[in-house]
């Protein structure tokens, strides 16, 4: 190990304030890794227990993950590897059909030290709101850039930064830990560290009442990491801070105590956030700390309250959704009244609507009656109705009359049977059949025989 890097010393200062919340859903953390040591604020949300929950699990995952994974990789891969597999498991316990931690999530960020050469180098890395920044030489640097829908609103020039501040959606996050499927985690540069650096991670707690010059004074005032901490908190609550405040403070110092110079810091990553590509494989040593009397603390069974989001911005949406559904409806109901088929349903409809055809104009449209036509041609109709009603009735009776005579004309009555059987049984016999000619001489007597005459016995 070299000189330089035997005469540098790490002072760390830590502290979580519960503040004007009922209870306290920030957690933080500091373990060794196999890539160098690892420092984790977390600020859970969502629901009575959901959000220290979540922020719970944050800090277990990451310490599980990347403990079991290889040193030789490289250190953007392994950091996003241990968000996929901590998202995955928070994700899939808020969907468990558990109303405790249903939708529960949380923001991350993270700074991760080791030695190198020159000294000591560190990337960072977060998800949300927490955020990171960097003092050197009396100049602040943004080391984070927040996934929320008030940075997207800056970074495409819609609104300014001094506007974001006290914007309505400042709270409204567009990337969170357990809140989707997958998510990704956005890491910083490799850059290295000098003597008299400080970092500071913090949840919103912190920088959201607080300006980036009252931050910068704070931290650059002398005095130790865990007095900068407490400072830091205090501030916050006097500026009527109402959520959880969780942050920890690392000063780099050196033991000589000899002055060395400093690169300017340049543009805050706020600006620009690039992705780490460097692809040193070589876990450095651990390094020295000095770390303050206040201990982290251990995961507290407490919880903050819900990120919600605005009733501005669910009016807003639910306006523009009933706009969408009333144009969909209206270009709707206007292509099927243009199209031919609801054309020529009209025009026939028309025809049977209207009461005579004269009614109809040219258009093709009924022309406007009055009441008392309108009563007129309701009468007419029943007149109408009526008289069809009695033609049909007659009709019906004269067709039965007709059918009943013709049957009775073609059946004979009972007298006319009868005189009929008694004319054939008075009618006289038929007449004997007239011999030829030839035979006509009549027969002598003797041939006669007389029925009378019989011979004696």
């Amino acid at each position: 190990m070299t000189t330089k890097q035997t005469d540098l010393a790490l002072g760390v200062g830590v502290r979580t304030e519960q503040g004007r919340r009922e209870d306290n859903q920030d957690k933080m953390t500091a373990f060794s890794t196999p890539m160098g040591m690892l420092y984790v604020v977390a600020d859970g949300m969502g629901g009575h227990r959901g959000g220290a929950e979540a922020s719970r699990r944050v800090i277990e995952g990451y310490q599980k993950h990347l403990n079991a994974i290889h040193a030789t990789a490289d250190p953007a891969d392994i950091l996003q590897h241990a968000t996929l597999l901590t998202n995955a498991e928070i994700f899939a316990e808020s969907t468990s059909g558990d109303p405790s931690v249903s939708g529960m999530g949380s923001t991350v960020v993270m700074a991760l030290l080791k030695s190198s050469t020159a000294g000591m180098e560190m990337m960072t890395a977060h998800i949300g709101d927490s955020r990171g920044y960097l003092q050197r030489s009396g100049a602040l640097r943004h080391l984070t850039r927040d996934h929320s829908a008030v940075q997207r609103m800056v970074d495409e020039q819609l609104i300014t930064p001094e506007m974001a501040r006290t914007h309505p959606d400042l709270n409204i996050l567009t990337r969170a830990i357990g809140k989707q499927p997958e998510v990704a985690i956005e890491v910083s540069e490799r850059m290295e560290l000098y003597p008299g650096d400080t970092i500071l991670l913090c949840t919103d707690g912190l920088w959201g009442p607080l300006t980036d010059d009252q931050i910068s004074r704070e931290l650059g005032i002398v005095r130790t990491a865990q007095e900068t901490a407490e400072a830091l908190v205090q501030l916050a609550l006097d500026e009527g801070s109402d959520d959880n405040i969780t942050l920890q403070v690392l000063r780099l110092e050196s033991r000589s105590g000899a002055p060395q110079a400093h690169p300017s810091l340049g543009a805050s990553v706020g600006d620009s956030a690039p992705l780490i590509h460097n692809r040193s494989t070589e876990p450095g040593p651990a390094f020295t700390q000095t770390l303050s009397s206040a201990s982290l603390p251990a995961p507290a069974p407490a919880h903050s309250a819900f990120k919600k989001r605005p009733l501005f911005s669910y009016l807003v949406a639910a306006g523009l959704c009933l706009c969408l559904a009333g144009a969909a409806w209206f270009s709707i109901k206007h292509f099927r009244a243009q199209s031919p088929v609801k054309q020529k349903d009209r025009a026939v409809h028309t025809q049977f609507t209207c009461a005579a055809k004269e009614e109809m104009t040219q258009s093709g449209t009924c022309k406007p009656v009055s009441a008392a036509e309108s009563a007129a041609q309701a009468a007419r109709k029943d007149g109408k109705a009526a008289g069809s009603a009695q033609g049909s009735e007659r009709k019906g009776a004269s067709a039965g009359k007709g059918e009943l005579a013709k049957n009775k004309a073609q059946t004979p009555s009972r007298g006319a049977r009868a005189r009929s059987a008694q004319s054939r049984i008075d009618a006289p016999p038929p007449e004997p059949a007239k011999p030829p000619a030839g035979d006509s001489a009549p027969r002598p007597k003797s041939e006669t025989v007389n029925p009378s005459a019989t011979s004696p016995i």
